[in-house]
């Protein structure tokens, strides 16, 4: 596992760099942003897993994916998706400032509509639209669309799974019936829901 980090103290140096950057944002903007426990543990899986093509559905202002990108290293690419013009540029903006430009390409638009054109082979997804799409049966397409898009032994993570949302129901059970060998529901912020492709 390398991820061209010499040690921690590297890493937690640029977490540093992405908490300075981003929270004056999130606050700003009123973001609902994951916390920094939720982003580390998001980039120690990253890093885990020795992830070098990771997707975001629901960037935001791209705090999350600086931590993704921040977690595989500068070898590491991170496809992301938001709808919101404005959120993207913004995103833009603070991967720039954090010198995370080159490792991010953004797609603005409809997660569920742009997801199948990423192709497969990705190490890690990360889903935090539940909210937005709402619907349980819209939840379990995009379950679908992510085991596709995951490589074997790839790791799903997703937020707000601890709060009965009809689309993370429906994402859940769609991935317990279908081809992932383990899931757990982690107790953090509103719930990060961790799955492992068969």
């Amino acid at each position: 596992m390398s991820t061209n980090y010499a040690t921690s103290n590297e890493f937690q140096q640029e977490s540093e760099r992405i908490e300075a950057l981003w929270r004056p944002e999130i606050a700003r903007l009123r973001i609902p942003s994951i916390g920094q426990s939720e982003a580390a543990l998001l980039a120690t899986f990253a890093a885990a897993s020795s992830a070098r093509r990771a997707l975001e559905l629901g960037t935001a202002i791209g705090y999350s994916a600086a931590y993704l990108a921040a977690g595989m290293g500068p070898s590491g690419q991170v496809t992301a998706v938001d709808l919101n013009p404005e959120r993207a540029r913004v995103a833009r903006m603070l991967w720039t400032q954090a010198g995370l430009a080159d490792r991010i390409t953004l797609y603005e638009g409809d997660a569920l509509q742009l997801t199948p054109s990423f192709g497969t082979g990705f190490d890690l997804v990360f889903v935090d639209l539940l909210w937005e799409i709402r619907e349980n049966e819209s939840g379990r397409q995009l379950a679908r669309q992510v085991a596709s898009a995951l490589r074997p032994g790839g790791v799903l993570v997703a937020d707000n799974c601890g709060q009965q949302i009809p689309a993370a129901e429906g994402l859940k059970a769609e991935i317990a019936a279908g081809s992932f060998r383990t899931t757990l529901l982690l107790p953090l912020g509103d719930g990060i829901f961790v799955a492992v492709k068969q």
